[in-house]
């Protein structure tokens, strides 16, 4: 009798404590803890898997999955990969490149472009060949399947199977390749970061083999060349005063049919001519359509038209201010190709070259919808996380920095079209 009634005591007493411990949220604590605890872990792995987090909340981790589908809604595309496509690079893609982050396949990044920023990824180096006069830059072959009987670097045409490693300090344009992706700007070559080459040459000039990160851009073997100014760096020659009579002669547009050959000189598209005004702004890539940098007013931070006082000819005829880096290609003649997409992140928001902007008067309708979606900054860390190498070496801070700059200056832009009454329109 005497153990029955120690045990009733017992439980009453454990009952009480219970109840007690509820009251004072004991284990509401203690659960909370190991909840906070097990989020912890669920977010280094998920991190770990390369799975994109929007944010981690009290209760949950809450995964970025939508931003695919909302770029897809956004530029209105039908265009994505097929399931056989993502099972063949799911199977076949380097560690280093992050694909499959989100849902699928980024659909900004076309079918040839992740073929190219594979090749360029993991593909076994063939070769190493200097570019002459410019010894800061190596053309870099790969295997690409094809036997050679004997290979012979200077026979070799490179097509669909070489790309150019940059420099160490020309990173900035794998950040302008996905920002020209996500834009739907889609004229950037395919890049990557890499930085491990085997040492193929004892050639002094070529030194990739330092472990450095630097980019790696696609070869484009059908670029045209032409022009007597710096012809190596055009297809045909253009000035600045040139540029504004076409613009405004609107040449080449679907809507104007009377064509005026003394003013619309080169065959490019009147829309391609304001994809290019649209993302060196954003960029403040100078270096295209104002390389002796008129439209900063000689206020200085850095850019090499200063240092090098390219500047000092800003006062002379507009007609002798040649542009420089218009490129196009043999296939397709009325497409330009953007490449030396260098900008400056730096650059003050307050100082910016609204000269790049002179003489436009539309903008496709796509680019400026991404940017007004309030979405850039998420499909762009989505899109920069693919590359590993360039999200490690570069950092997550530095990468929200990078973007925050870009917002910003989209916010400058918006103003500019809001103030010139610039219309939006279809593209192509």
């Amino acid at each position: 009798m005497m153990r029955m009634r120690q045990r009733v005591v017992f439980l009453l007493v454990a009952v009480v404590l219970v109840i007690t411990a509820f009251q004072v949220g004991y284990f509401d604590k203690k659960w909370s803890l190991f909840q906070r605890e097990t989020l912890q872990d669920v977010t280094a792995e998920l991190r770990k898997l390369g799975r994109p987090i929007l944010k981690v909340t009290s209760t949950q981790v809450v995964l970025d999955n939508d931003v695919d589908n909302e770029w897809l809604k956004i530029t209105k595309s039908s265009e994505t990969h097929s399931v056989e496509f993502e099972e063949l690079i799911s199977q076949s893609s380097d560690p280093n490149l992050r694909f499959f982050a989100g849902k699928s396949l980024p659909p900004w990044l076309s079918r040839t472009d992740i073929m190219r920023m594979n090749i360029m990824s993991q593909n076994k180096v063939l070769g190493l060949k200097p570019i002459p006069f410019r010894d800061k830059i190596t053309r870099v072959v790969y295997d690409i399947g094809v036997s050679y009987p004997e290979l012979n670097m200077s026979k070799i045409n490179c097509d669909n199977q070489c790309a150019v490693a940059k420099t160490v300090n020309d990173t900035y344009e794998i950040f302008a390749f996905h920002l020209d992706r996500v834009l739907g700007v889609n004229r950037s070559l395919p890049m990557i970061a890499r930085n491990r080459f085997p040492k193929l040459t004892d050639n002094p000039n070529i030194t990739i083999h330092d472990g450095k990160v630097r980019p790696i851009v696609w070869f484009e073997p059908g670029l045209l060349h032409g022009g007597k100014y710096q012809g190596d760096q055009n297809s045909w020659d253009l000035s600045f005063d040139q540029y504004l009579r076409l613009l405004k002669a609107r040449c080449w547009d679907e809507l104007f049919t009377n064509i005026d050959p003394s003013i619309c000189r080169v065959p490019y598209r009147l829309i391609e001519w304001t994809r290019m005004a649209l993302f060196d702004f954003l960029l403040q890539n100078y270096d295209r359509l104002d390389r002796f940098c008129c439209g900063y007013h000689n206020v200085s931070e850095g850019e090499r038209c200063f240092l090098e006082h390219y500047n000092t000819a800003c006062d002379e005829d507009p007609d002798k201010l040649m542009l420089v880096h218009i490129f196009g290609t043999i296939l397709n003649i009325d497409r330009l190709v953007f490449i030396d997409n260098a900008g400056n992140p730096g650059r003050n928001i307050e100082q910016l070259n609204y000269k790049l902007l002179a003489g436009i008067e539309m903008f496709p309708e796509h680019c400026i919808a991404i940017i007004r979606s309030g979405l850039l900054r998420r499909m762009l860390k989505r899109s920069l996380y693919v590359d590993k190498i360039y999200w490690d070496s570069t950092g997550e801070q530095q990468i929200d920095m990078l973007i925050e700059t870009i917002e910003k200056r989209a916010v400058k832009l918006l103003e500019f079209i809001k103030k010139e009454n610039i219309t939006t329109v279809p593209d192509y």
